[in-house]
């Protein structure tokens, strides 16, 4: 074992000065390089590791800290995505190991990729750019999805992917903070010029309130599953720091989305006493840290100015109702913005309203498609929800985990009315866990069914 300790230092000084001699790259980049090539190892060993690893970096963005070396196209996630992907393809062709990528989301959701595609190649416009928002806006979240389905098959998994999120939700916090006060960013700013608006790494105000609702949800779930004091009184502070930075942000859509997500927890958990008072409690802290720059906010939303979301709304619509088929194409709104301009807005701006976004730039049937993903999976999280309450398991995880992810959805659904989520990489994290959430609820009726036939 000695000797094999000693034989893996000496290969690694070796690589070290090897490319920092010889070659001349810098010992951080190195250093790097030789941390995702161990990531890379540890994903194909171990597939759950190196979805835990891009978990965490899809949700805190820690490849946007340094510049990460690249190999050659790819980026190192989606190095580690292909890595993941070879290894499970590895296992099934070798070792006999089952995929279950066979529902419906999967069906429906490559059929939009393929749909997305002819959308982009008949698009008005097309070159390298659009192909890469396909590759690096949609493709690698289809795949961070079909890697959950895959890799994550039982709750365990499931509890472990809970635990990993809430760690992100800890490192999301702390570069929201940093960011904030200028330590590291697109925009390094010192602490007398902080942000105005609270941002992080890869999310801009809006999507980082949106994220961190999602995170809240999962938070308030795990302290009413949670039996340890020490285990809930660090879950509960999370939940009441998620609040303050989604107030940070100043997002409108946030604040009304958090809202409403609150309220459908609240309807869900009538009969759970101690949940109604940890959310009302949570309710009454948000209230205590609103800041009067969002009433501001609020004030001035009935303004027509060049950010408003009802001018925008018209462009998109003008789009849609021009190419209802196709769209315009991936990539493609901002650059035919002013040929679609029927509200002179005097700049440029995103759809800003998931619905718009999806059929201007791909299509009304692309808009169907991905709300038949949507409708079919809540249909079966809700018909799983009733079983459960019947039975008399609403203490359980997968009863817990539910009701966090028909929140998702409430907060996906009500924010993509004023923000561009669709392809958040949350979003496609959570849809797999709920496609994997049914697919062992179903295996253990089925097994139930047998037995008792039996």
């Amino acid at each position: 074992m000695a000797v094999q300790r000693t034989s893996l230092i000496a290969a690694l000084a070796s690589a070290l000065a090897a490319a920092t001699l010889v070659l001349g790259i810098s010992v951080p980049t190195t250093a790097l390089g030789l941390v995702i090539l161990l990531a890379g190892l540890t994903a194909v060993i171990r597939p759950e590791i190196g979805l835990h690893v891009l978990v965490i970096n899809a949700m805190v963005g820690l490849t946007h800290v340094v510049e990460m070396p690249r190999v050659g196209p790819f980026s190192p996630p989606v190095l580690i995505e292909a890595l993941l992907v070879a290894a499970i393809l590895f296992q099934s062709a070798f070792l006999g190991r089952r995929i279950p990528i066979g529902s419906r989301q999967h069906l429906l959701l490559g059929l939009l990729a393929v749909w997305i595609l002819v959308s982009l190649l008949s698009g008005v416009s097309v070159g390298p750019e659009n192909f890469s928002q396909y590759r690096n806006l949609f493709l690698v979240r289809l795949v961070m999805f079909v890697l959950v389905t895959v890799i994550m098959t039982s709750s365990r998994h499931l509890e472990r992917l809970v635990s990993t999120l809430l760690v992100a939700n800890v490192g999301l916090l702390i570069t929201a903070a940093l960011v904030r006060s200028g330590a590291f960013g697109e925009e390094r700013i010192t602490i007398s010029q902080n942000f105005e608006r609270t941002g992080a790494l890869v999310q801009n105000p809006n999507e980082l309130a949106f994220t961190l609702t999602t995170m809240l949800t999962l938070a308030i779930m795990t302290f009413l599953r949670a039996r340890s004091l020490l285990v809930r009184t660090l879950v509960l502070a999370l939940a009441a720091a998620d609040l303050f930075f989604i107030m940070a942000t100043l997002s409108r859509s946030g604040f009304i989305s958090l809202c409403v997500v609150l309220a459908f927890l609240v309807f869900k958990l009538t009969s759970n006493v101690r949940a109604v008072a940890v959310i009302l409690v949570l309710v009454l802290c948000g209230a205590l840290m609103v800041p009067d720059a969002l009433f501001e906010r609020f004030g001035k939303i009935d303004q027509v100015r060049d950010v408003d979301r009802f001018q925008i709304m018209r462009v998109g619509l003008a789009m849609s109702m021009d190419h209802p088929l196709l769209g315009v194409g991936l990539g493609n709104y901002v650059p035919v913005f002013s040929t679609y301009n029927v509200s002179n807005m005097k700049r440029e701006a995103p759809a800003h309203n998931m619905y718009l976004d999806l059929a201007a730039q791909m299509g009304i049937p692309a808009l169907l498609l991905y709300l038949t993903v949507l409708a079919i999976t809540w249909r079966g999280l809700w018909r799983m929800e009733s079983r459960m309450r019947a039975e008399g398991r609403t203490r359980s995880f997968p009863f817990l985990l539910n009701l966090a992810i028909q929140a998702f959805f409430v907060n996906l659904m009500v924010f993509g009315l004023s923000g561009d989520v669709e392809f958040d990489y949350g979003a496609f994290i959570m849809l797999g866990a709920a496609v994997t959430l049914l697919a062992q609820e179903q295996g253990a009726t089925a097994r139930l069914g047998a037995s008792g036939r039996n």
